[in-house]
């Protein structure tokens, strides 16, 4: 069974959520990155949390050239981001139907950002506290 649930920014406190989605706005967003097979997201970190989950990432950024002239990027964002960056409506829909397309685009992004995929970070914290001079 799939359902499109959406999240609303947390600064946009009215919005009409279309009929047949599910309105998720008060869900913590880290359940939801569990539970949730891929996003779509435009400018979100929220990104990094399902790339580190090898979870799909579709990035619907219809107003780039707008965002980019008011704000910047770190990085270029079209080849810097997990996944495909759609445009146009048909062009996201074209997305949602082949949400793996772009694997090893996300491969790469999760190389690049995690040094560590391994449950062990506490571990790790732990070790370098504990032997720390001070």
């Amino acid at each position: 069974d799939k359902r499109l649930l959406i999240k609303l920014h947390p600064q946009i406190h009215s919005a009409t959520v279309p009929d047949g989605a599910t309105n998720v706005t008060e869900c913590d967003i880290g359940m939801l990155t569990l539970i949730c097979e891929s996003v779509i997201t435009d400018y979100s970190s929220v990104c990094m949390d399902f790339a580190l989950l090898s979870k799909p990432c579709i990035f619907y950024a219809f107003d780039l050239d707008e965002y980019e002239h008011e704000r910047s990027f770190y990085f270029d964002y079209e080849s810097g981001v997990p996944g495909p960056v759609v445009k146009d409506s048909d062009a996201l829909l074209e997305a949602i139907k082949n949400p793996r397309k772009n694997e090893e685009k996300l491969r790469q992004f999760r190389e690049f950002h995690f040094d560590y995929i391994d449950c062990s970070n506490a571990e790790r914290i732990y070790n370098a506290v504990t032997s720390a001079s001070f």
